[in-house]
């Protein structure tokens, strides 16, 4: 089926759905087999490349010199390299649960030469090896759908705000629950010809255990409205984007980092950054200019 009936069908399903289906948590809330740590570092290089450069796109609005930066969930750490490549001058901590996925990230980290960064076992809900209003940006991308319940969102929002320096700014990232389970199986079903079994699986898992927009709205009004916005796609909800407004202008230098990134990347990779940019909507155009 053409991916534009798919997607048309999809929104038109979730517009007029009017019950939800329940969320289902990950199977695995830590990856540490190799084989699935190997792929999503892979698929992290490749197919996600387009959202870490969006995510990377809006970071330059929002990091200074000297910045401390921390990235829950950090996996392989493909964005948080990114970001370090672009920011020399901030430093960076990536955190996840996952002993293997850290020593994958210091790999990755290695190889690009980066001296800015550093890796730290821990879990989002319980932060304590980080001080108070200490730290100035916080990110995390597709790392909120691997927590158990709301309860446990509940206790990672309110670290971010507990470490958060009183001015500090967020950008976190992630999938918004369809209502229907057929409209989570319709956009699998795309994926299907285009990567493994292991990757599609894993996108269907991680579908299935978003939260819902309301949900994650209730939560950004409970502990994070005086740090960020929050954004999502329209006219179906599918990414979630908590986000801060901009406080300092991209210099000519991380322009011209961007672009290189952006160049490097496959054709549909290009493409699929521009999906996203339009799909959000925040600083679409903005976005777009900084990588030509």
């Amino acid at each position: 089926m053409s991916p534009i009936i798919v997607i048309a069908r999809t929104i038109i399903r979730e517009l007029f759905t009017k019950s939800k289906s329940e969320r289902v948590p990950e199977p695995d809330l830590i990856m540490d087999g190799d084989d699935s740590v190997a792929m999503f570092n892979e698929v992290a290089k490749t197919a996600l490349s387009p959202i870490y450069l969006y995510g990377a796109s809006h970071s330059c609005g929002l990091i200074r010199p000297n910045d401390k930066v921390v990235d829950f969930g950090c996996g392989p750490a493909n964005q948080l390299n990114m970001m370090a490549k672009i920011h020399p001058e901030a430093h960076f901590t990536g955190v996840d649960l996952s002993q293997e996925m850290l020593k994958v990230a210091n790999e990755n980290a290695k190889e690009k030469n980066l001296n800015n960064v550093s890796f730290q076992e821990g879990n989002i809900c319980n932060l304590s090896f980080i001080e108070d209003h200490t730290v100035d940006f916080v990110i995390s991308t597709f790392a909120l759908h691997h927590l158990p319940d709301i309860s446990d969102l509940d206790k990672a929002s309110s670290e971010i705000k507990r470490i958060l320096k009183q001015n500090g700014v967020l950008y976190l990232l992630d999938f918004s629950r369809f209502k229907s389970e057929k409209s989570i199986e319709d956009f699998t079903s795309l994926e299907k010809e285009k990567y493994s079994e292991l990757f599609t699986t894993g996108y269907y898992n991680s579908l299935r255990a978003a939260f819902y927009f309301d949900d994650l709205k209730d939560i950004w009004q409970k502990h994070l409205t005086s740090h960020c916005e929050i954004h999502t796609t329209y006219p179906v909800s599918f990414f979630v984007m908590y986000k801060s407004r901009p406080r300092v202008e991209c210099n000519e230098k991380q322009r011209a980092a961007l672009r290189k990134i952006y160049m490097s990347m496959d054709k549909r990779y290009q493409k699929d950054f521009r999906k996203i940019c339009l799909s959000i909507g925040v600083d679409s155009c903005k976005l777009k200019k900084l990588v030509k």
